[in-house]
C-alpha cells in the first residue's frame, strides 16, 4: 500500500529524531544516536530490512561488527514480531 501525499506531509512535520543526527564514519560502531533513530523509525514503519556498513578500520576480532548486528537484529526483530 502507497502512502497518500497527506499522510507523507503529516509524517515528515512529525517524525522528529529523538536528538540530533550523529555523524556515520563507516569505521567505528554504530553511533548510540543512530540506534535511537531506528528505534524511532521502526515505531512508525516496517522496514524489509536495514543495512549495517563497515568499511574500514575492522577489528581484529570483529566483536564490535557482531554486536552491531545483534543490536539492529533485534530492533528489527522487536519491529517485525511486535
Amino acid at each position: 500500500m502507497t502512502p497518500s501525499r497527506t499522510s507523507c506531509r503529516r509524517m515528515r512535520r512529525t517524525a522528529r529524531p529523538p536528538s540530533p543526527p550523529a555523524r556515520d564514519s563507516r569505521s567505528a560502531p554504530v553511533p548510540g544516536q543512530v540506534w535511537q533513530l531506528l528505534d524511532h523509525l521502526l515505531t512508525r514503519v516496517t522496514p524489509r530490512g536495514s543495512l549495517l556498513e563497515r568499511s574500514r578500520d575492522f577489528p581484529d576480532d570483529f566483536s564490535e561488527i557482531f554486536a552491531d548486528l545483534r543490536r539492529a537484529r533485534r530492533a528489527l526483530g522487536a519491529a517485525v514480531n511486535g
